[in-house]
């Protein structure tokens, strides 16, 4: 029996039942294994859309009356961190399904490492775990909830509150990323096919891959780039300078020309943070979905795309499958991650260093910005008797946080910039030689230290270019079924009904730049209002794509 309990789970008889031994713990109640699970359950409300976390469900009492009360559109996850305890509940999980003749489906028992990808995945449109369950469509859930089906959960405490956080937080970027696309994704669809149409003729971001052999700093916006370039302004030729779109104006003052500009921005306002910076020659590292203005401003080949992933969809497998997207990587909400995260993957190896000035995540009491970028110079233009220089408002706004900075000094963050700031934490704290040499903002969980010099080789890039003829192809067939679309929806061309139906569906559903941006467009519906507003757009995508 002690042998059994340290080793592997055992089955025990309790007065009313049975309980479980594990590692000289009852998991259960030793009089009534079930009350404490069945008041919990009664206990519990669930509402529409929400994934029910199981934790160490074990012996699964309780599943029957949680199936009962499961509302049609939700799902639940079992979640077991314990690796021997594990293996031994998705056996029992068979048993209790069998013996309780339960046939429904709405259920995944993940592997422990899926437990740890879990806040990853959950928001893909169609995701399959690894027991063969699918868990439901992104768009259908809108809460998480944990209920802790035994005693299990202590040998992992910690690891259940952490998955339940973030899963909450991952739901919650998906939603607010929802609203960005209802806002902005019918630009991000048209810039896309805007800049596709010109990226054969610029330079591969891929031909700045694994190229850089000396030191790297990247500059963000916040006001600690203003230190930054006072600490490399006798000695920046030796790095290899990279910046936010933003920040490219703070540098250029101080007379220092960045090898290389981030820019994801797909609104006109950024085209500001470009005035009078023609005469300069550095590389523009664009988002595909950025402003196409880019292309009036500066020659191609000093252009190099890159795609973040900003949705997913039919249209954007196709173009991937056709070789037509460049260089993709996550979307990180914020270019000065997106920015970092290139400097990292333009290094020879990691034993080239990468320092980061600017990610503050936060400001100062008046302070928002590094001097000369937009907002500081906005900030100056609007200065009158009424309105002061300092940002005081910044600062008392009702959702701002105040902290002790690096330095100790008083600091305010709001939740967005708290995000951002866990965002660079979760990709990468722990990457090799990656430091933080700014002296004010959020500590950042990577090791502080101030530039130094490693090596002043020069960049060499190889000659890559994107096939014409291959864009020029998936933009002509895009332009027939679009035009062959538009003909059936205004009747040019006549079907039956379930010919036109099958037909429309067909062509539309799979090209989500048509309807994405709608409030309702998580997925493709055939009814009169959906296919009217699709109609309209078709117009405005034929425009961009001629």
């Amino acid at each position: 029996m002690s042998d059994c309990s340290l080793t592997k789970p055992c089955i025990v008889p309790a007065k009313q039942g049975f309980t479980l031994l594990y590692k000289d713990k009852f998991l259960y109640s030793k009089y009534d294994p079930e009350k404490t699970i069945m008041q919990s359950l009664s206990a519990v409300n669930i509402q529409a859309g929400t994934v029910i976390l199981c934790n160490s469900p074990a012996l699964f009492y309780g599943l029957k009356e949680l199936i009962a009360k499961l509302p049609q559109d939700s799902f639940i996850i079992f979640c077991e961190f314990d690796s021997q305890l594990n293996a031994f509940s998705r056996e029992q999980l068979k048993n209790y399904l069998i013996e309780n003749q339960i046939h429904d489906t709405r259920f995944s028992f993940p592997e422990v490492s899926e437990l740890y990808d879990l806040p990853v995945f959950i928001n893909k449109k169609n995701y399959t775990f690894k027991d063969g369950t699918k868990l439901i469509p992104s768009g259908t859930y809108r809460r998480f909830i944990s209920i802790d089906f035994s005693a299990g959960t202590q040998f992992n405490t910690q690891a259940y509150k952490d998955l339940l956080n973030s899963c909450s937080s991952a739901l919650m970027t998906y939603w607010t990323n929802r609203v960005t696309l209802t806002k902005f994704g019918r630009k991000y669809s048209a810039n896309l096919f805007s800049n596709i149409k010109i990226l054969s003729n610029t330079k591969p971001i891929t031909s700045f891959l694994g190229k850089i052999n000396r030191s790297i700093i990247v500059f963000g916006a916040g006001e600690s780039t203003d230190s930054g370039i006072n600490e490399i302004r006798k000695k920046w030729k030796n790095y290899y300078i990279l910046c936010a779109d933003t920040a490219l104006q703070s540098l250029l003052k101080a007379g220092i020309i960045p090898d290389g500009v981030f820019i994801e921005e797909a609104q006109h306002v950024i085209s500001k943070a470009f005035i009078g910076t023609q005469k300069y020659n550095f590389m523009i590292f664009a988002g595909i979905t950025s402003i196409p203005l880019l292309h009036s401003i500066f020659p191609a080949e000093r252009i190099s795309y890159f795609y973040t992933e900003y949705t997913t969809g039919k249209f954007l497998d196709n173009l991937k499958k056709e070789n037509v997207l460049p260089y993709s990587n996550p979307a990180f909400g914020t270019v000065g991650l997106t920015a970092v995260y290139y400097a990292l993957k333009f290094r020879k190896d990691p034993s080239v260093p990468v320092f980061v000035y600017g990610l503050d995540f936060s400001y100062s009491l008046g302070k928002t910005h590094a001097k000369e970028t937009m907002a500081h110079k906005n900030r100056l233009m609007a200065t009158c008797r009424f309105s002061s220089t300092d940002n005081i408002g910044a600062a008392v706004n009702s959702i701002a946080t105040e902290f002790a900075d690096k330095s100790g000094n008083q600091f305010y963050t709001t939740p967005i910039l708290k995000k951002y700031s866990d965002l660079f934490n979760a990709f990468f704290a722990g990457t090799q030689n990656i430091f933080d040499s700014a002296d004010t903002g959020i500590p950042l969980n990577i090791q502080r230290h101030k530039p130094y010099i490693y090596e002043t080789n020069v960049l060499q890039t190889e000659s890559e270019s994107l096939s014409f003829d291959k864009t020029l192809s998936f933009i002509k067939r895009e332009i027939e079924q679009l035009t062959e679309l538009k003909n059936i929806l205004t009747g040019k061309i006549q079907l039956s009904e379930n010919e036109a139906q099958n037909k429309i569906t067909e062509i539309a559903e799979p090209r989500e730049y048509l309807y994405l941006h709608f409030p309702d467009g998580m997925q493709f519906q055939y009814n009169l209002s959906f296919l009217k507003r699709i109609r309209t757009e078709i117009d405005y995508f034929l425009k961009k794509m001629q």
